[in-house]
């Protein structure tokens, strides 16, 4: 069987989940609690899907709290970072008030 994986932009992701436990130590219970795990992976991820696709695309204005300190350090690296929004076609602007 093969998958088709559609190509990633700034409109779509791909998320690869992988579990790494061994609860039991036993291989074939082992499998079969993974499986188990990834329908509610998806179930999960499907909840997600609707949380992101009502955000505003703009990240400009977010109110981020102290466990967001990495997403704040991301984001500014990326903003100064010309080379690397030229190699993505991204476009940012800056809303200046």
């Amino acid at each position: 069987m093969k998958t088709e994986i559609a190509p990633v932009d700034p409109q779509r992701i791909t998320i690869y989940v992988r579990f790494y436990i061994k609860p039991t130590g036993i291989k074939s219970i082992d499998k079969l609690l993974a499986r188990l795990g990834m329908y509610f992976n998806i179930y999960i991820l499907h909840q997600d899907r609707r949380v992101v696709e009502s955000q505003n695309p703009d990240i400009i204005g977010d109110k981020l709290i102290a466990p967001d300190i990495p997403i704040a350090i991301f984001r500014r690296m990326f903003l100064q970072d010309k080379e690397l929004q030229n190699k993505l076609k991204v476009k940012i602007a800056l809303h200046t008030t």
